[in-house]
């Protein structure tokens, strides 16, 4: 994450930043108040957040809004992201 902007990789490896990332997310779109971590997935899956983005699909003048998941190895990491995300939501907000 850099100036507010999330960029997503499929799987974070030298190659893939190399290559750039998959998509990316500007914090400033995220609709949800704050960032809190979800219930597990599955076994594979414990460590996760989600959010909602607004977006306007190419050729509407309408917005809608998407749902992102995001999973994490561990409880740290998971941790780590939620921080870091609300903080920067905060600043964005004008709330800090």
């Amino acid at each position: 994450m850099k100036d507010g902007i999330l960029n997503c990789f499929e799987i974070p490896d030298e190659q893939n930043q190399l290559e750039g990332p998959k998509f990316t997310i500007d914090l400033s779109t995220i609709c949800n108040a704050q960032i809190e971590p979800g219930n597990p997935l599955s076994a594979e899956h414990q460590f996760i957040f989600s959010f909602e983005v607004v977006v306007f699909p190419r050729g509407s003048d309408e917005s809608s809004q998407k749902n992102y998941v995001v999973g994490v190895k561990t409880e740290e990491e998971l941790f780590k992201w939620i921080n870091t995300i609300n903080a920067a939501l905060q600043i964005i907000r004008g709330k800090q």
